[in-house]
């Protein structure tokens, strides 16, 4: 469980805390493309789009993770070209739903001295919920926001919104 659980932070107070990174996951073509409404890609993007700006401006550990499939395609080039922007930046494909499956993901976390994450992306009731979950119990402090993450329906993201709350610390935008 995260060390601050039940709790909201404000945008501007979570980029004071140390030892910070953030996980982008299965931002791909195909999964972008398949959200549940124009209007919710629009919007998860751009509160996407505000965490990576600030993650530019301070040089934030930043990891782009995808799922190695070939049908997914790869992620988007908006927040690609964007990541690649952060100096200090990981980008591979995963082989399971977990991302911590994959070895690469705590020698990251491990060399950049992470203990808080701001995880954001697709599949909020799949990939990015065993991740989170598997950080949580690797005794990480996990932040995200319904704004940062979704699913391809609307009924999928409620369902997954309830594990978040209960287990994270929740990101207020002030907007």
């Amino acid at each position: 469980m995260c060390e601050e659980n039940h709790k909201k932070i404000d945008f501007d107070d979570l980029f004071k805390l140390e030892n910070l990174g953030i996980f982008i996951v299965d931002m791909q073509l195909r999964f972008v493309n398949r959200m549940f409404s124009d209007e919710e890609r629009i919007n998860v993007l751009k509160y996407q789009h505000k965490i990576i700006d600030k993650a530019i401006e301070k040089n934030i550990p930043t990891c782009l993770i995808e799922y190695a499939n070939i049908k997914a395609g790869k992620t988007i080039d908006e927040l690609y070209n964007s990541v690649k922007k952060i100096e200090n930046n990981l980008y591979f494909s995963k082989t399971k739903n977990n991302a911590f499956y994959e070895p690469l993901t705590f020698d990251f976390l491990k060399k950049n001295n992470i203990k808080n994450i701001i995880i954001m992306g697709f599949h909020s009731n799949l990939c990015l919920k065993e991740t989170t979950d598997d950080a949580l119990k690797k005794g990480f402090n996990v932040y995200t926001s319904p704004n940062l993450i979704t699913d391809y329906t609307e009924e999928k993201k409620k369902e997954s919104l309830t594990f978040y709350e209960e287990n994270c610390v929740m990101i207020n935008f002030n907007d």
